[in-house]
């Protein structure tokens, strides 16, 4: 085995790759696990003109949701800004971001226990690799009401089945009311359907 790492901090055990070019998920995992075998953490920083944008490739999606990595952005004044984001992924799309936050410093920090008020996709995250960095993401989220909010903004982004169905039922209905312009005959349409599906319990 053979790499040269982009930084080394040998008192702290820390690698810090900085990607600015594609990079396949089978180098990415490689690179992880001959470091991890040398006893090194890696944090990833990925430069954001080639990274964070609407789609992800199968690397970038796999590092952000199991490893310690955040971006990269160089500004107009040739200063570097190191930061992470709230985001939620669809497949390979990347259907929110947030503003960035910045990080303050680059040691991890490790979670004794992964709060169980975070939203499910980040216990997941933590389950991997119980670790933040000063700034990030996570680090914002230990304050109970920055959590809360996360949380439902979830849920908001992605509904549960039960949620999907009424959303697609009353689409559905509008659509009827359009085409009749009747409110009468799309309210006995309702009916039929309900009766001929099964029971919808709307909570009004």
């Amino acid at each position: 085995m053979h790499r040269v790492a982009d930084l080394v901090v040998f008192s702290q055990k820390l690698i810090f790759e900085i990607q600015c070019s594609p990079i396949t998920l089978e180098e990415v995992q490689e690179r992880n696990r001959d470091y991890a075998f040398l006893g090194f953490r890696v944090i990833w920083f990925l430069h954001h003109r080639k990274f964070n944008q609407k789609t992800l490739s199968p690397s970038e999606l796999y590092l952000r949701r199991r490893h310690l990595s955040y971006f990269a952005s160089i500004t107009q004044g040739g200063h570097v800004l190191f930061y992470d984001q709230l985001e939620f992924f669809d497949g390979l799309h990347r259907v929110y971001k947030s503003p960035p936050f910045i990080l303050k410093n680059f040691i991890p920090q490790a979670l004794s226990s992964i709060p169980r008020i975070f939203p499910k996709t980040f216990r997941e995250k933590l389950s991997y690799c119980p670790f933040y960095l000063p700034g990030d993401l996570f680090d914002h989220l230990l304050t109970k009401k920055n959590a809360i909010w996360v949380h439902a903004l979830e849920r908001k982004i992605f509904p549960s089945p039960f949620k999907k169905g009424m959303r697609l039922f009353r689409d559905f209905f509008l659509y009827l009311l359009y085409l009749s312009r009747g409110v009468a005959k799309c309210y006995a349409l309702s009916l039929l359907l309900i009766d001929s599906a099964y029971p919808l319990y709307i909570d009004l």
